[in-house]
């Protein structure tokens, strides 16, 4: 098959250039579309970026926040660790020196005044005197005050002695 030209040159050049023209334009058009591209997803990584930092700025303010009330909490915690007194071998020989006659009903201690009451009923005055007796000679209770109407009875005996405590001893 045998194939004409029929176009003069500059008419073929014309078109040759036009087809070239419209190759560049397109690569161009693309080009574009992914500088566009590029440009949307940089600016969407500086957006993301931004996102997470401000999240993670909450984050951690809000594990600060419960940090600090966690440490406010242990510090009030081991405030009332340091004040507290194991008194489980106290209570042990307290009813050691409780004789079999007297019966203890309450014991009521105020650690800031550093004074016990002891509530009870004792068979009999003996058993109450030795019971004094015990209190005082334990080095545990100081300046031991048995109200003088209880010394003066007889038989069935309710009492109330009140006295200092000694907390290096308990």
């Amino acid at each position: 098959m045998i194939t004409l030209n029929l176009l003069p040159y500059s008419k073929r050049r014309e078109i040759e250039t036009e087809k070239g023209n419209q190759l560049v334009l397109v690569f161009g058009i693309f080009s574009l579309f992914f500088l566009f591209v590029t440009v949307v997803l940089m600016l969407a990584n500086v957006v993301m970026r931004g996102l997470i930092t401000d999240l993670m700025f909450r984050a951690v303010s809000y594990d600060q926040n419960r940090a600090e009330a966690l440490n406010r909490k242990t510090a009030a915690l081991n405030k009332i660790q340091e004040n507290f007194i194991l008194y489980t071998d106290s209570l042990i020989d307290f009813t050691k020196i409780v004789p079999s006659g007297v019966k203890i009903e309450d014991l009521m201690m105020d650690k800031t005044n550093k004074d016990i009451k002891i509530r009870g009923a004792a068979k009999s005055r003996d058993d109450l005197m030795q019971f004094k007796e015990n209190l005082e000679e334990s080095g545990r209770f100081l300046n031991v005050r048995l109200p003088t109407e209880n010394m003066l009875a007889e038989g069935y005996i309710s009492f109330e002695i009140a006295a200092g405590v000694n907390f290096s001893k308990l």
